[in-house]
């Protein structure tokens, strides 16, 4: 059982937190341009061209999906300034992430313990298996995720926090790819938190934040 309420002073001061990554990848020249920033017609016109296999439904199942993540957000205090979020992962092992991308696509990688998590919002593997069912017209593929008690909430910084600090990461595999949670920044970009008496260790200075190809 997950308790939400783990979170102290040395957590907030980044001890206590193991060695997790908020990661990103993206196509193009803008790590954080999304489509759902373009009206809902031309993003569907989009994704239909670049992404056929995800269905006609899509896009509109993406609106709902961030629609409901907002409002979430917004009830767990998360800071909102930008009409739609930004994906991004939460993931520990950084190395198996970075193989499982395509090796062309910019990323970014930015260390959980450096981010001012004030305007980030989390769940637990993707968005759409943890939003309501009735938001999304194409949910089949989702019955392969196993049940959890987080599916349906939308957390904050500190839950979160709390939930790494007790080591309750997702388990096991979907298909061939690890679980994970869903990160969704809702500022147009990340921001470090400087901590006079917290310094990363050497393994994560390269990480503070990249942005690179």
């Amino acid at each position: 059982m997950v308790d939400l309420g783990v979170f102290d002073t040395k957590a907030r001061d980044g001890e206590n937190i193991p060695e997790y990554y908020l990661v990103r990848a993206y196509k193009g020249s803008d790590p954080y341009s999304m489509i759902t920033d373009l009206p809902l017609e031309e993003a569907e016109r989009v994704s239909r061209e670049a992404f056929p296999q995800r269905g006609e439904n899509y896009m509109a199942d993406r609106f709902a999906v961030d629609g409901w993540l907002r409002e979430q957000a917004q009830i767990s205090g998360v800071a909102i300034s930008r009409a739609n979020p930004i994906s991004f992962s939460l993931v520990r092992d950084l190395d198996q992430w970075e193989k499982s991308i395509h090796p062309d696509d910019g990323r970014v990688i930015i260390p959980f313990r450096e981010a001012d998590l004030s305007n980030w919002s989390f769940t637990v593997d993707d968005s759409f298996v943890s939003a309501p069912r009735n938001l999304i017209q194409d949910s089949d593929w989702m019955e392969e995720y196993p049940k959890e008690d987080l599916h349906g909430r939308v957390l904050n910084g500190q839950e979160i926090a709390g939930i790494l600090i007790q080591e309750c990461f997702p388990e096991g595999k979907v298909g061939s790819n690890p679980r994970y949670f869903e990160a969704q920044l809702w500022a147009n970009e990340p921001t470090l938190i400087k901590r006079s008496d917290f310094t990363p260790e050497p393994s994560l200075t390269k990480y503070a934040p990249v942005i690179g190809r």
